[in-house]
């Protein structure tokens, strides 16, 4: 269906679309913004009946209600397969009940009691004398008893079953042929260390860390972080980058909470969870209970990621009714600027229940926070000192006169230059009910809720200066709902059930109802380069909408085989996603100048429309599974685990593509039913026999899921979604003159030359896979040392390694192929123009498009990728007032393309800045590479213990993200390879940058071509990763941004309360930065988190000189500091007050 100029197209639940004409605009206007929205599919087939839908901008609760009603018809899909993988979410105790002579006992009764809850949980020992007991809720303590006739029963104390874990709990009987009182003895403190089922690398934090220490905004990330090989990928001090386990992209990390799946499956927050784009948080942290942090988990019940598993348990009642209530502030008046010269507010408060409805069978908790918060948007704007504006108010306001005088526009609409603030509210609620229905029997049923929204704007310190208007505004909602059975039978057989459902509702509205207008080439106010204004709704805002359902089935059966225990279960997950990305169809204006915007001259004109009722993108997923697992201890010192998994995605959509398409590149299928068969292996050792020291291990594979939304770009790129037409510079076609008005509601929907949107004519960018492309999948092995010290200190040494089966990378099929190398040795794909420009060999420019909008992205796999990291430890468990740990972390990733993008264009662009073929993978270093971590906390509680006083710190110290100098230019000018793009091609560094046949410079303003030479020979010379690369082309990450410090500090002191306690709390986070101004900031060579800075530009006049690129310095080159860091909050200290009530 071709779209005619003047045409639009509405926001429409699954599949539809609508045409309306030009006269009804501000119903569009309404329709594009929100609120509620009536749509009609268009019918397929002529005579065809129209279906009608209604679609609201949020989700109502009803809806949320109809959508629960499909988790029935999921379960039975998911049902299919006998067995498959499964998630954990209880833990286990085990052991052997024997004589004093070492003789076992048969028949001894073992009882198990949560001495909060009352709960009560036997079995009996086999012939052999082991029992196991599973299903039992983390936590405890729990009291366990053996008792058998004719012997003196045995009770330990104090238990605590941690999660995934079987800990074992061994009784040696006396003989006593009366009943004698039974022995009570206490459990070993450091039990969660050293015990068998421990084999891979993991972490533990319990509900007293997480009561202890420092959180800012009680994020389960900030936990999280306190993992020795997890580091932050944040490169803009913002503390919302995300976690990157093991060198591996964060997107491939899971979260679960009690079991079910919260992760925002379609990966567009880098949090990675659920309400992630919004800073929204999965749960809060009154429901938690534990979280554990798996790296390695060789049980084969845990799969779905090649990152880390985060594993969370939701508290639950006791007998005892408990209130929990808390309160915290932080503002302007407690911060360092420049957070304290704005207006930021940040509160968080909480309520949490728990008590019995029937004593010993039947409890509930419930819990809420919030937080009501304003923050400072980071970057820099007019009165900023730290990074000082490169812009002025001048500069804004001869965009004020050039918008009124040429295009009617309006001061509020253009936007300001001044100090953004951002509104982040969040509300999470929990429930959850508990029953015992009877002593091998137990049911949970668990609600959560979790509300965002927030004002996402920022700006960059050099470059693209953004406006206020040119933010959006993010709303999200998720709810999640599950269901879990544990049962225990005869002879030692247990069974865990799970049934979940997510619920998922995003939605990105740009701040003003304009397409976006970038105005380039302002001169700054100090140092060389020019900056860009960019104004509008934002680009990618323009019609944005998610919606995910995700239904998960698990069951796992296990059962004794002598002295093995045998596991076999089922796990599935079904996946159901309409996601609307309508990116530039408000239209996209970009003009060289001031001038040109003046006269209505347009450098480039982006704009899109849907090209057939294949859009919005809607299609479902999942994945199918089966193992079989073998946990046998041969010893009482040794203990191995067997297991093999094989996970199995399937499609129940696929992309429809152009004919053109499957003409150019043949038949287009995403690969559905494939085996990635995992098999894993890990020990425990006791080297000893006494419990002081453990070897533990093993190697395995680990399967895991991408983001979805690199697979809804076959859906959205395929020729029938949306069609994207880039006019103007490099492409081919003359840019339409600009209108006299901007018209979001009517973009111009063709170029100067009359070319417009249509099927088969101007697809615009394309995305395709390779054939047998897989999930991505890892091996990943695992080497420690545990040594138990005097006062309960633990020494460890850990290896990991990991290595790539399946990584996916990406590459661009519209290249018809390298034209020949330059005389640095770059390999390239198109020649240059004389004014700068570049000329790209393209397989079909007219259908396609140009790189810098387009081009015919394929994805495929690679196995380029490896990571190592080495850890030294020192932990100590309470003991005498005393917890905490430090740890060493030295660790290397490598690999062929870092995805940070949700975007084929912007992962094709920006994950590999390379010089060498686009179709070749060879390993660089990663971009998820943090080489040293630093890590240590301790909580310290003084010796009185009527009313408890304890202090907290948290230090955290690591390397810098890396970078890539590269070079840019305006009009699509310093594209050192040709391949259509600027920006992602790494620079030459010159022996002698004073040599002009090695590099040559032109004047810029005032700054002569000699100066800029002599200041990037200092510049080359000052940075060593710069100097040792001279006479090559920069290798792809080998610089490294400066070392991040975060130090965290917390105490509190507990009152009197009446008849009860309050504790009060005060923290101070970023105390480096409290210290010493300059300290604990996050600094980039940019100010922000971006891997490829520039450090040359080719400008519009004299950038060739003798056939070649003609250079002049950028403003991250040619300044005083040579990092920078932004305003985010991040970067400055903050202390918060708080205080809490226990009952």
């Amino acid at each position: 269906m071709a779209v005619r100029e003047g045409d639009r197209f509405s926001t429409a639940s699954a599949g539809s679309l609508m045409l309306r004409s030009a006269s009804k605009a501000p119903r569009r206007a309404r329709r594009w913004l929100g609120g509620q929205v009536r749509v009609r599919r268009p019918p397929r087939a002529r005579g065809a009946v129209p279906q009608e839908q209604t679609l609201r901008g949020g989700p109502s609760m009803s809806l949320w209600f109809r959508q629960l009603k499909r988790v029935a018809a999921a379960v039975a899909l998911l049902a299919l397969p006998a067995v498959a993988g499964a998630q954990v979410t209880t833990g286990s105790l085990a052991g052997t009940v024997t004589s004093e002579k070492g003789e076992p006992i048969p028949g001894a009764t073992i009882t198990v009691l949560n001495t909060r809850s009352g709960i009560r949980t036997t079995g009996t020992t086999r012939s052999n004398g082991r029992y196991i007991l599973s299903g039992l809720e983390p936590g405890g303590p729990y009291r366990i008893s053996a008792r058998a006739i004719g012997f003196r029963p045995e009770v330990r104390e104090g238990v605590a079953v941690k999660l995934g874990e079987t800990v074992d709990v061994s009784f040696r009987l006396p003989e006593a042929p009366v009943q004698l009182e039974e022995i009570v003895t206490v459990s070993d403190p450091l039990q969660e260390t050293f015990n068998p089922s421990r084999q891979g690398a993991q972490s533990v934090q319990s509900d007293s860390v997480i009561r202890r220490l420092p959180t800012l905004d009680r994020d389960l990330t900030d936990f999280a972080k306190l993992t020795p090989q997890v580091a932050l990928r944040d490169g803009g001090g913002n503390g919302t980058e995300g976690l990157v386990a093991l060198g591996q992209n964060n997107r491939f990390n899971t979260l679960q909470i009690d079991g079910s799946t919260v992760n925002d499956r379609f990966g567009l927050g880098r949090s990675g969870f659920a309400g992630g784009q919004a800073e929204g948080r999965p749960i809060g942290l009154l429901s938690v209970k534990e979280v554990q942090i798996l790296l390695s988990p060789y049980d084969v019940r845990q799969g779905r990621f090649t990152g880390a598993l985060l594993n969370t348990i939701t508290k639950s009642g006791t007998n005892k009714v408990a209130v929990d209530a808390f309160f915290q502030y932080r503002g302007q008046d407690l911060a360092g600027p420049p957070l304290d010269a704005t207006s930021f507010d940040n509160s968080q408060f909480g309520l949490a229940v728990g008590g019995p409805i029937v004593r010993d069978r039947i409890h509930f908790f419930l819990s809420g926070e919030a937080r009501r918060a304003t923050r400072p948007a980071a970057g820099p704007y007019l009165g900023s000192t730290d990074p000082a504006p490169i812009f002025t108010q001048a500069a804004v306001d001869s965009l004020y006169s050039v918008g009124a005088s040429r295009y009617g526009l309006t001061p509020e609409q253009i936007g300001n230059a001044d100090l953004v603030n951002n509104d982040r509210p969040v509300t999470n609620l929990t429930g959850r009910l508990d029953f015992s229905l009877s002593e091998t029997n137990r049911l949970v049923l668990r609600y959560n809720y979790n509300y965002a929204t927030n004002d996402i704007f920022s700006r960059s310190s050099t470059g693209t200066i953004d406006l206020s208007t040119y933010g959006y505004f993010f709303k999200s909602q998720n709810h999640s709902v599950a269901g879990q059975l544990y049962s225990n039978f005869k002879g030692g057989a247990s069974n865990e059930l799970l049934v979940s459902a997510g619920i998922t509702r995003d939605k990105r509205t740009p701040n003003v109802f304009l397409p976006a207008i970038i105005v380039q080439n302002f001169p700054p106010t100090s140092g060389t380069g020019t900056y860009n204004y960019r104004f509008g709704s934002e680009q990618f805002s323009q019609g944005n909408e998610l919606d995910q359902n995700l239904y998960e089935l698990t069951d796992n059966f296990s059962f004794n085989a002598g002295d093995h225990r045998i596991t076999v279960g089922t796990s599935n997950e079904y996946f159901d996603v309409r996601n609307l990305f309508a990116q530039s169809s408000y239209g996209v204006w970009q003009f060289d100048n001031l001038n040109d915007f003046r006269n209505g001259v347009v450098e480039n004109y982006t704009v899109s429309a849907p090209l057939s009722e294949n859009f919005p993108v809607n299609f479902r997923t999942g994945q199918l599974g089966f193992y079989v697992a073998d946990a046998w201890s041969p010893s009482r010192r040794l203990s191995l685990n067997f297991g093999v998994r094989a996970d199995i995605p399937y499609w129940l959509d696929q992309p429809v593509y152009a004919p053109e398409v499957i003409a150019d590149f043949g038949p287009q299928e995403i690969p559905s039913g494939q085996f990635l068969i995992s098999p894993r292996a890990g020990f425990n050792w006791d080297l000893q026999g006494t419990g002081m020291t453990q070897m533990r291990g093993g190697v395995g594979l680990f399967a895991g899921t991408p983001a979805y939304v690199w697979y809804s770009n076959f859906f959205q790129q395929s020729g029938t979604g949306l069609g994207i037409l880039t006019c103007g510079v490099g492409t081919g076609r003359p840019s339409p003159a600009a209108p006299a008005t901007f018209d979001a509601a009517n973009p111009v929907l063709a170029c100067g030359d009359g070319t417009t949107i249509a099927p088969g004519a101007t697809l615009g960018e394309v995305n395709i896979v390779e054939p047998g492309t897989k999930y991505p999948q890892v091996l990943r092995a695992n080497l420690a040392l545990d040594r138990r010290l005097p006062n309960n200190f633990v020494l460890t040494f850990e290896g990991t390694y990991t290595k790539g089966i399946n990584d996916i990378v990406t590459v661009n099929r519209n290249l018809a192929g390298p034209t020949g190398t330059d005389a640095n040795g770059r390999v390239l794909y198109g020649t240059l123009n004389p004014n700068g420009t570049t000329t790209t060999n393209y397989f079909n420019l007219t259908r396609y498009g140009p790189s810098n909008s387009a081009g015919v992205l394929e994805l495929r796999n690679a196995n380029s990728s490896y990571s190592w990291s080495g850890t030294v430890q020192l932990q100590k468990v309470f003991s005498k007032g005393l917890a905490g740990s430090v740890a060493y972390t030295y660790s290397e990733a490598y690999d062929a393309q870092s995805f940070t993008s949700s975007r084929g264009t912007s992962n094709w662009r920006f994950g590999r800045v390379n010089a060498g073929r686009d179709d070749e993978f060879g390993r660089t270093r990663s971009s998820f590479d943090r080489p040293h971590r630093i890590l240590a906390n301790a909580t310290y509680t003084f010796p009185w213990t009527r009313w408890s006083t304890d202090i907290s710190i948290s230090y955290i110290g690591q390397s810098g993200q890396p970078y890539t100098l590269s070079a840019t230019g305006s009009g699509g000018r310093g594209d050192l390879n040709r391949d259509g793009w600027n920006g992602n091609d790494p620079i030459y560094i010159p022996r002698n940058a004073l040599d002009p046949n090695e590099i040559t410079f032109v004047a810029q303003g005032s700054t002569t071509a000699l100066a800029q030479a002599q200041l990037f020979e200092s510049y080359i010379a000052s940075e060593p990763c710069l100097a040792k690369q001279r006479g090559r082309i920069m290798e792809r990450n080998s610089c490294r941004n400066p070392w991040q410090t975060f130090i965290d500090l917390s105490v509190r002191q507990t009152l009197p309360f009446g008849m009860n306690r309050v504790t009060l709390e005060a923290g101070i986070f970023n105390l480096a930065n409290l210290i010493d101004s300059d300290w604990g900031k996050v600094k980039t060579v940019d100010g922000a988190e971006f891997y490829a800075p520039t450090a040359l530009q080719v400008p519009s006049t004299g950038g060739v000189v003798n056939g070649r690129e003609a250079f002049q310095l950028t403003n991250n080159v040619n300044r005083a500091d040579r990092f920078i860091s932004n305003t985010s909050p991040g970067n400055s200290w903050q202390i918060q007050f708080g205080a809490r009530y226990s009952y």
